[in-house]
């Protein structure tokens, strides 16, 4: 498997794109239809749905910094775009996204092989906007 680029739409929750949580990792849950569902399914990987009052949501990741190979590479944030230029703000709940997530195949001694799943890119097509508090 070569690796492949894919987007999906839906609805955004819980945005953490502008700095990593405990974990090092950034992260989106996107809520689909059911045929966004099938295309996700149909990736091969792990990842799976969950469910809420709000219906079927996917949480999609990015590691900060990632060990491949023997080297430590600094991946950074996903890239969020809004009008066609970086944005800086928060993404609120309620917002409509496209997610771009990388799709690659893996392997390790430990862990043998899969197919992983990485967020690349948030393109938000109908924006809520979240202000912080204290800010």
């Amino acid at each position: 498997m070569t690796t492949q680029y894919k987007t999906f739409s839906g609805v955004a929750k819980w945005a953490r794109l502008r700095s990593p949580n405990k974990y090092g990792k950034y992260s989106i849950d996107l809520y689909v239809d059911a045929e966004t569902r099938k295309a996700i399914r149909g990736l091969g990987s792990r990842l799976t749905a969950k469910e809420d009052d709000d219906g079927f949501y996917y949480t999609f990741r990015r590691d900060h910094e990632k060990v491949m190979g023997k080297k430590t590479v600094e991946l950074g944030t996903p890239e969020v775009i809004y009008d066609g230029e970086d944005f800086e703000g928060y993404v609120g709940n309620g917002s409509h996204v496209t997610v771009t997530v990388e799709v690659y195949k893996w392997s390790n001694a430990e862990h043998g092989e899969g197919v992983g799943v990485r967020l690349i890119k948030v393109n938000i097509d109908e924006l809520v906007e979240w202000v912080p508090e204290n800010k």
